[in-house]
């Protein structure tokens, strides 16, 4: 019953009595449109650290709760020790390991490159396990840091909540290196569910296809866990229906080539490419992925 955010698959939608055929495409109820802001900018993050009222009623913010600081410049974030521990193994070793930050109340994070903002939205979720208090330029750099110190759980919330605000291509264009680079696997999926969606006109965008058609595209794909034969196999078919003889054709067929592993991937991808090589009237190229095709046993490329 997860929703991507569009009527056409949305579960709760489908259930609305009638039918518009122009509504395919927009936006569900489910999950309201955010606006994507990644790049930093002068705009306020408030996000209050200070849970001292609640916790032993003293109205000071002391007690036992707020136990450790991580400094960062001239700023102080206080901290739960154990709260911030079980977010990672390295924290959990830092913390009450043998490490001198295991005794210390007040630990310098400058030189590790992390902004205020985020090590404040680091503690909060630490306690909260919630990223919808934060901005979204915020949670894309919480994802870096959860890569970095290797916090699986707030990586994977992180993960969750960009996949879900990628609705359309400008989105799509925006996250997709950020989900690569981050090996975010629920973000690059949404991205290129979106890619798929709109094609053959998604790959008319000079990203998309060095992304699909390179062999550097196709590994950085395959670190994240999405690259297949049958995804392959899809994008050649609709760049030959559009264009047999076009090079982003012969590109998609070489990579469906690379993905091909069982005798019957092989036959059909040799095949493929020589045929798109004959209407190109390349015939040295064509003859011999035919005959490479035969002597993977497809013996229609013999005639």
């Amino acid at each position: 019953m997860d929703c991507c955010g569009r009527n056409l698959e949305c579960p709760k939608a489908s259930l609305v009595t009638g039918y518009d055929p122009e509504s395919g495409f927009d936006h569900c109820s489910c999950f309201p449109k955010d606006n994507i802001i990644v790049d930093n900018d002068d705009g306020e993050f408030e996000c209050s650290t200070s849970y001292g009222d609640e916790d032993d009623g003293s109205g000071s913010g002391g007690g036992g709760y707020h136990d450790i600081s991580f400094c960062i410049g001239d700023s102080d974030i206080r901290c739960n020790r154990y709260s911030m521990a079980s977010l990672s193994r390295p924290f959990m070793a830092m913390l009450y390991g043998g490490f001198v930050e295991s005794r210390r109340e007040k630990i310098n994070f400058s030189l590790n490159g992390v902004s205020i903002d985020v090590m404040m939205a680091v503690e909060v979720f630490s306690r909260t396990k919630r990223l919808s208090l934060f901005a979204n330029n915020v949670v894309v750099e919480m994802l870096s840091f959860a890569n970095r110190f290797c916090c699986e759980e707030m990586k994977s919330a992180c993960d969750a909540h960009l996949a879900s605000l990628v609705f359309d291509m400008d989105d799509a264009l925006l996250l997709i290196e950020y989900g690569l680079e981050e090996n975010a696997y629920l973000l690059v999926a949404a991205c290129l569910q979106v890619f798929l969606r709109e094609l053959p006109s998604s790959m008319h965008s000079l990203s998309v296809l060095k992304l699909f058609c390179s062999v550097e595209g196709r590994d950085r794909l395959a670190f994240v866990g999405h690259v297949s034969f049958s995804l392959y196999c899809f994008l050649s078919q609709v760049a030959m229906e559009e264009d047999m003889k076009s090079n982003t054709t012969v590109m998609l067929l070489e990579r469906l080539g690379e993905c091909a592993a069982s005798g019957w991937q092989k036959q059909l991808a040799y095949h493929q490419l020589g045929v798109v090589m004959l209407e190109r009237k390349e015939y040295k190229d064509a003859q011999q992925w035919f005959e490479a095709a035969v002597k993977e046993g497809h013996i229609y490329s013999s005639v």
